[in-house]
């Protein structure tokens, strides 16, 4: 897919105003599950209907817009605001999700272009994303979500609303949806494991928890209550704990680690982790993740 950016410039007087917009010219056609609390699952192919929803509304200031179009540019990914394939019925239901309004893309821009930022350009040329489509009301039937990873098309959907009280809540679900994407592209498996599951301790099974964490506790806060993992979320399947590993590092990459250095379990995930990522690209190495630290 490829975007398109257009520049509209209103003079009167002196004094003009400028508006950018995204616009994609290409669809997906399937996608996945998304980093909520509901299960991960693959999906077979759908069919879009109904009619579009309006295109997408007035995207951010200028700086923002070059810094995205760089980016795109320079890592080969479409970042779009054009959620007019919306509604679309999928085999597994039906995906929703509105234009997001400028002032809410003008929040959000910065913070997904800080973390992906993040990554060395080899890896994530690697890694098998080549699409981001932000918008709000994202939802899978009724089903809210912050995030729909699409294994089919490698589109990472992401509601730009949905948890913007928490900027931390929002740079892990971009790390813990898009390393689903990795997770998928790398061996072509998301839901088995045998060896991360080994490194729990025995007796263990995802889901003993139940879906629903304690009252008082967010399921993707980090939490000391469940010795081996960083959050209640990471309890409930494996493809969550590894997400979970993978996007605590990238965030919160000190707290992890003081983490592990008291949790055999948890420092057997996070190596494990780290020599995942840096089997896509040798450019995740030690010192990406001490530069990362010291960010």
């Amino acid at each position: 897919m490829r975007s398109s950016i257009a520049i509209l410039i209103l003079a009167t007087g002196l004094a003009g105003l400028l508006y950018l917009g995204f616009r994609d010219e290409a669809a997906s056609r399937r996608i996945a599950n998304s980093g909520s609390a509901s299960d991960f699952g693959e999906v077979g192919p759908g069919q879009p209907v109904a009619p579009p929803l309006p295109g997408p509304r007035l995207a951010p200031a200028l700086a923002t817009t070059k810094r995205v179009a760089r980016y795109e540019r320079d890592h080969d990914i479409t970042i779009s605001t054009d959620a007019s394939e919306l509604p679309a019925r999928r085999g597994w239901g039906v995906l929703h999700g509105e234009a997001a309004a400028k002032r809410e893309l003008d929040r959000y821009l910065p913070l997904l272009m800080e973390e992906l930022e993040k990554y060395p350009s080899r890896f994530l040329r690697r890694s098998g994303l080549k699409s981001i489509l932000l918008c709000k009301a994202l939802a899978v039937d009724d089903d809210l979500r912050a995030a729909v990873p699409d294994f089919e098309t490698a589109t990472l959907y992401l509601d730009v609303e949905r948890g913007d009280h928490s900027r931390d809540y929002q740079r892990c679900v971009i790390h813990h949806d898009y390393f689903h994407i990795l997770d998928k592209y790398a061996d072509g498996l998301v839901y088995e494991d045998e060896g991360w599951v080994a490194l729990n301790r025995p007796g263990f099974s995802y889901g003993s928890h139940g879906m629903t964490p304690p009252r008082g506790l967010w399921s993707g806060a980090m939490t000391g209550r469940y010795p081996g993992f960083l959050t209640h979320y990471a309890t409930t399947a494996l493809e969550e704990d590894k997400a979970e590993v993978f996007a605590h590092l990238m965030v919160h990459h000190g707290k992890v680690m003081r983490r592990a250095a008291e949790d055999a379990v948890l420092a057997a995930k996070v190596a494990r982790i780290k020599e995942e990522a840096r089997a896509v690209s040798e450019e995740m190495n030690d010192e990406f993740w001490q530069r990362l630290a010291a960010r």
